[in-house]
């Protein structure tokens, strides 16, 4: 579990400084949610002319968010994923980074941010330049824009006798997460309102893995 802020994804520390409503707020501690409905506080220095003012917040008075919640059933990565634009002239796996630019019709996507896989692996924020005005305009979109998607940094092993496991995960916010395993790494997530819908969903990625390395999925 860690606390970001949610417009850049950068995880808050202690000293950090957020200018807020004419003040300052510096961040002296931080608490963790005690339970799964809970968003966990914050504490800050407000100065105020001379004068210090301790205030103790929740953690989204700062635009934060505490993310990988295992109370709320996140499971840690235990491979490490990239994004990775689908189409390129040699079908290399280029990855995508901050910076990069993007033109498709009149403008100029370029890559601000993406987002962490573990807290929201569907978007990146990204600056939209149109060309013949120059005006811009910055904020999230769907890495469908930009034709991207997550794949494994090292693919696993494929090989005779792999294994494969699903399992599934509920929170408190009334979402299933469905959980896609190979020889024990997960290699896939997605979360739906219910559990047959995050199940169905996780059944057909198997299939598209099962078919892109080869391996007969008859009966499955």
């Amino acid at each position: 579990m860690k606390l970001v802020y949610k417009d850049t994804g950068l995880e808050v520390k202690i000293g950090d400084i957020i200018s807020k409503d004419n003040f300052e707020y510096e961040v002296t501690y931080f608490t963790q949610p005690h339970k799964s409905s809970s968003e966990g506080k914050v504490c800050v220095n407000i100065t105020d002319a001379d004068t210090v003012h301790t205030r103790e917040y929740y953690v989204s008075v700062i635009g934060a968010e505490w993310i990988e919640r295992e109370d709320r059933g996140y499971v840690k990565q235990e491979t490490e994923m990239k994004l990775v634009y689908k189409n390129t002239s040699d079908n290399a796996k280029v990855e995508v980074k901050v910076g990069d630019v993007i033109k498709k019709e009149a403008y100029n996507y370029i890559v601000a941010f993406i987002h962490p896989f573990e807290s929201d692996e569907n978007r990146v924020k990204l600056r939209v330049v149109n060309r013949a005005t120059n005006i811009e305009s910055e904020r999230d979109y769907s890495i469908d824009v930009i034709e991207a998607e997550w794949v494994l940094r090292n693919e696993p092993e494929w090989r005779e006798g792999v294994e494969f496991r699903i399992s599934t995960s509920y929170d408190n916010n009334g979402n299933y997460r469905a959980f896609l395993y190979i020889n024990s790494i997960m290699i896939e997530a997605c979360q739906y309102p219910n559990e047959g819908d995050a199940l169905m969903m996780m059944q057909k990625k198997l299939r598209t893995y099962l078919k892109k390395h080869y391996i007969d999925d008859k009966g499955l």
